[in-house]
């Protein structure tokens, strides 16, 4: 069984991954109504891949006998919030540095607790982050010099 204080962070993180499902797919809809499908298909698996990331984490507590809790999160932003491709993608990129880091924290605290099980689970969502923070950068850069040079949708 996992100690509590772990538990209850996996199931923060378990929030925080369908939190990250529902703000992927608000923007995939966003850069529809932009005429971005391309741009949106890509955000719309992203949500997928979040959404599992959370079923993950569950389904990990469960296999070490933890109880599930669901815990509530924020409603992603609207839509119509968004005003560019690139301020979205800043959004996109902070969000995953943010995930990256509660990974880390995740991981130092199941070694404090010398829960070796778990951190092993946890070293694939580390360098998944690690990825995704990579890409998203790269992807943002793209998009600027896209955006300034008023190329964005030929690149979708």
């Amino acid at each position: 069984m996992i100690g509590a204080t772990l538990t209850k962070a996996l199931y923060k993180q378990a929030s925080c991954e369908f939190f990250a499902s529902h703000f992927y797919l608000s923007a995939s809809y966003w850069l529809k109504t932009q005429n971005l499908n391309g741009l949106g298909a890509i955000l719309r698996n992203e949500s997928d891949e979040e959404r599992k990331h959370g079923l993950t984490l569950l389904d990990y507590i469960s296999k070490r006998d933890g109880e599930i809790e669901l815990l509530p999160f924020e409603p992603p932003p609207t839509p119509s919030s968004f005003t560019t491709v690139s301020s979205l993608w800043k959004n996109i990129l902070d969000l995953e540095a943010k995930y990256f880091d509660h990974f880390n924290d995740l991981t130092a605290l199941s070694r404090e607790e010398k829960d070796f099980s778990t951190e092993q689970f946890l070293s694939e969502f580390l360098t998944e982050q690690l990825t995704a923070v990579d890409e998203q950068k790269e992807m943002l850069a793209k998009i600027e010099q896209l955006e300034s040079n008023r190329h964005l949708f030929v690149f979708d």
